[in-house]
């Protein structure tokens, strides 16, 4: 868009006498989008560029336009004054700002991801007995990228996948999702729930991962403060 605004400008104002004009970009898509005239995110922009090239093109067989990418490392110095002024300059969207469908899907995008991210933290939605794993202390956060936090891990491995999914909404094939299905006969002393290990905390996802005997927990990156940290959780399964 800005790419058709300022040729319009040079056209208006500049071009009376010159045939040959170079046009400096850092962003290389907006080389590549420039005479690019179908659907994509920047179509208008690319449309009014070309609407301008047309123009002026056709007062002389001997007008040229080159475009050259040049990489912010390079520091430009016409570049670097541009990017100061155009970020300088405060614009008011108005009560119907023109956007392009990049814009609008990012939107979308952020507006989703804080979406998810807010219910995440609902126990009515996600369920009370969803374990909460974290990555370098911070809770996971659902994505759409990359099969999410959780699945981009284990995807190569059925087994690793269906061991994540079942343990992490608790629908494991433990004591404690069969007492919440009345799914048979369960180990019970004194009215409690136990666990085949003797502990009365009951087969709970937490107590196999904190406590249970009946698992192996020799891997030093498995130690009790990293119970909950998603990798060393991943190794454990």
């Amino acid at each position: 868009m800005a790419l058709g605004h300022a040729a319009n400008r040079i056209l208006d104002e500049v071009l009376d006498n010159v045939g040959e004009v170079h046009l400096f970009m850092d962003l290389l898509n907006a080389v590549t989008m420039a005479l690019d005239c179908s659907h994509h995110s920047a179509q208008m922009g690319s449309l009014l560029f070309v609407d301008w090239l047309c123009v002026w093109l056709n007062g002389s067989a001997d007008c040229t336009v080159i475009l050259h990418h040049v990489t912010k490392s390079v520091m430009f110095e016409p570049l670097e004054l541009v990017h100061l002024f155009a970020t300088s300059v405060k614009v008011e969207a108005g009560r119907r700002p023109v956007r392009t469908a990049a814009f609008a899907r990012k939107q979308l995008t952020s507006d989703m991801l804080e979406a998810w991210d807010s219910m995440s933290r609902i126990p009515s939605y996600i369920g009370h007995n969803f374990l909460t794993l974290r990555n370098k202390g911070r809770l996971l956060s659902p994505s759409h990228i990359g099969g999410g936090p959780w699945l981009h891990k284990v995807w190569g491995s059925n087994m690793l996948t269906a061991r994540l999914i079942l343990s992490v909404t608790g629908h494991a094939p433990i004591a404690a999702y069969h007492a919440r299905f009345h799914l048979g006969d369960l180990p019970m002393e004194d009215g409690f729930l136990v666990c085949l290990c003797g502990s009365f905390k009951g087969e709970t996802v937490r107590h196999v991962i904190n406590s249970c005997g009946r698992y192996d927990r020799h891997s030093t990156k498995f130690h009790i403060s990293q119970r909950r940290d998603f990798l060393p959780y991943v190794e454990f399964l």
